[in-house]
């Protein structure tokens, strides 16, 4: 007999075996196992923050810088939560070392981030005295905040985005050493930590304001829609009006098969997702769709 192959080879592995390999190969499903206390924490922040979004939704969000800090802090504790450092334990851990579960130095990381996070919001109405001229403190916490992002990325989605990041803070505080056309005049770490912490163009610039403005929002939707089979009953709509009314009923059942299917691309790809700003365009101002149209 031949060599199997590779389909039957695939049909052969475990679901043991097929979950390691996605572990392996995707890093954003590699979970930590959590403890029962530490779980039902982390399921109430997480169930806080989108009532939270909900409520955005439906009666508008606050000021923006707040509102992105918000969402930031709740992101970056709750990452620490579930990704591990290094490879994810096959049990919660137990000891001093880990309270409830979980490891100091992630819980150092977590309540880092989210202090680091919403001190921006609230030094806000202070900040047009500092923006270029930051204290000693504003220069701590912005570094904090960059080293948390950096480390919280490097867990969700691998070393590519952390790398070229740091290459690009890199480039930016070694210009004067930069060959050639690439050469500039460099910028000290209190302006790299500015610009990138105090302003409206770096962390808490335009995309962090449309994911946690209008992303997210598909997103809960879609998960929300998955969860409770509201894709299926749609389905199950247009089947029964084709059943009732004969051929008017295919075309609907295409149509909502169509959102069916995009509410799980949404869901399934919203990391993948890139957003345009125009110049002249209200960061603030909803989409032609979704406008009322009176």
């Amino acid at each position: 007999m031949g060599n199997p192959s590779e389909t039957e080879r695939a049909e052969a592995l475990t679901e043991e075996e097929m979950k390691a390999l996605e572990e392996r190969f995707d890093s954003e499903i590699r979970f930590r196992p959590l403890p029962r206390l530490l779980g039902w924490i982390a399921g109430g922040a997480l169930f806080v923050l989108s009532c939270y979004h909900y409520y955005t939704a439906g009666y508008g969000i606050p000021q923006a810088t707040t509102h992105r800090g918000l969402h930031l802090a709740f992101t970056l504790a709750l990452i620490f939560v579930f990704f591990a450092v290094w490879h994810q334990p096959r049990e919660p851990r137990r000891g001093l070392l880990a309270p409830l579960g979980m490891p100091l130095l992630d819980w150092v990381f977590a309540i880092a981030g989210a202090v680091s996070a919403l001190y921006v919001p609230w030094i806000f109405n202070e900040l047009a005295f500092r923006v270029g001229d930051p204290l000693p403190i504003d220069v701590i916490m912005g570094t904090v905040l960059i080293v948390v992002l950096l480390e919280a990325t490097r867990r969700a989605m691998g070393w590519p985005l952390p790398v070229i990041a740091l290459l690009f803070i890199a480039y930016a505080y070694f210009g004067q050493s930069m060959p050639g056309i690439f050469a500039h005049p460099g910028a000290s770490w209190d302006n790299i930590v500015n610009h990138l912490y105090l302003t409206s163009q770096g962390i808490y610039g335009t995309a962090l304001g449309v994911i946690s403005t209008y992303v997210f929002h598909f997103v809960l939707f879609g998960v929300l829609a998955t969860r409770i089979g509201l894709g299926q009953l749609f389905i199950d709509l247009a089947s029964a009006c084709r059943a009732l009314f004969g051929g008017t009923g295919q075309g609907v059942g295409s149509l909502l098969s169509y959102a069916r299917f995009d509410l799980r691309l949404v869901h399934c790809q919203h990391r993948h997702h890139r957003f345009t700003h125009h110049p002249g365009d209200d960061p603030h101002r909803l989409p032609t769709p979704f406008r009322s149209r009176r």
